[in-house]
């Protein structure tokens, strides 16, 4: 919940700056410092959204692992939702990526995106082999 009020005020932020005046070059110079600042609160948040859940991996996997094997489908089911919440949140900071303008941190934080993406694939492999053991379920 801390997420999506965090979420709906960075996008508030960004459509705020979007709406300021741009009649003299000090009008638009101010918008686009207010959008710049917008959007770089705005792809924050998905990226901690990501970040956050590709940290839960390491409880599924205990959970797979050591959990209650009439259960282990819901540690499989878990890693499919930890993935599918970290390709939407990183859809996410890449659409507020498109409009700053600090060339460093678009590609920082987009391979970060990638190794995310990567890498939860790879973990949630692992987990649902756990939960069907010597079978690839899905292809990362």
């Amino acid at each position: 919940m801390e997420y999506i009020e965090q979420d709906v005020e960075a996008f508030n932020l960004v459509m705020q700056a979007y709406k300021m005046p741009k009649d003299t070059e000090e009008q638009k110079a101010e918008r686009e410092r207010a959008i710049q600042r917008a959007l770089l609160e705005a792809y924050s948040v998905p990226y901690a959204v990501a970040d956050t859940a590709f940290s839960m991996f390491d409880i599924v996997d205990f959970v797979a692992e050591f959990g209650n094997k009439n259960a282990i489908t819901d540690a499989g089911v878990a890693a499919i939702q930890l993935y599918a919440a970290i390709e939407a949140a990183v859809l996410n900071v890449r659409i507020n990526l498109e409009g700053i303008k600090d060339i460093d941190l678009v590609s920082d934080v987009d391979m970060h995106c990638k190794r995310f993406l990567i890498e939860a694939a790879h973990r949630k492999e692992e987990i649902l082999l756990k939960c069907h053991p010597g079978e690839m379920l899905l292809h990362p």
